[in-house]
């Protein structure tokens, strides 16, 4: 099957070369595990070393602070907003309702091939009821999935007692057709942050725990032994 390379070094080893054409992919993790990071990085690669035009949507970031980050990490976006080859956007949560249209025109407009959805704990807290969470986040991946790029949304998760929370809502790990757990667990290494892929379907994944290292050039997964 074709792949689609995040280009973060020992990720793509893990998945079989990349992520699926056409997919959602779910990055969950507690706060400061490196989801931005490993998002941000999948798009500056896309357009760098693939040619592919890439769209951050954050319901959480504004687009300033969100360019700092990437700078902070020698990504410089900004030629390719210029470019009209990426774009950075921002919506309100209270506008998650009529929200996925424009996300369709968005990807369309620039010819997107990479996504990221930045995240959906933010989108499904707009929502009053659970039902409405569930019907908005299953519309939304039947949007992307429909959709010829490849897409990252992200989910907040609570860590702790070494057990893995795979979503929010406990509903985006149905509807993604891969997770990825990122966590603060120490391996008693020099890492304190690790990574996991719970699931990638039709993939044979690797599903050890990977020390996941994060210096000035982005993220690194290490391999055990």
């Amino acid at each position: 099957m074709e792949r689609i390379p995040t280009g973060i070094p020992g990720f793509d080893e893990l998945v079989q070369g990349g992520f699926c054409p056409r997919s959602v992919n779910l990055i969950a993790g507690g706060p400061g595990c490196g989801k931005s990071i490993f998002c941000m990085q999948y798009l500056w690669n896309g357009l760098t070393q693939m040619g592919e035009n890439g769209i951050y949507i954050s319901f959480e970031e504004n687009v300033d602070d969100l360019r700092k980050d990437a700078l902070e990490l020698g990504w410089d976006f900004a030629k390719f907003e210029h470019e009209g080859r990426f774009k950075f956007i921002y919506f309100q949560p209270y506008e998650v309702t009529c929200v996925h249209t424009e996300i369709q025109r968005l990807i369309n407009e620039i010819g997107a091939k990479r996504v990221v959805i930045d995240s959906t704990t933010v989108y499904g807290m707009a929502l009053e009821t659970v039902f409405e969470v569930r019907k908005g986040l299953f519309d939304l991946c039947t949007t992307l999935k429909l959709m010829d790029c490849v897409t990252i949304m992200t989910s907040e998760v609570q860590e702790g007692n070494n057990t893995y929370k795979l979503s929010h809502f406990g509903v985006e790990e149905f509807l993604a057709d891969s997770v990825t757990v990122l966590s603060f667990e120490s391996m008693g290494g020099e890492f304190p942050r690790s990574l996991m892929v719970r699931k990638m379907r039709r993939t044979k994944n690797d599903f050890d725990i990977h020390p996941l290292e994060i210096n000035e050039k982005g993220l690194i997964i290490h391999t055990i032994g």
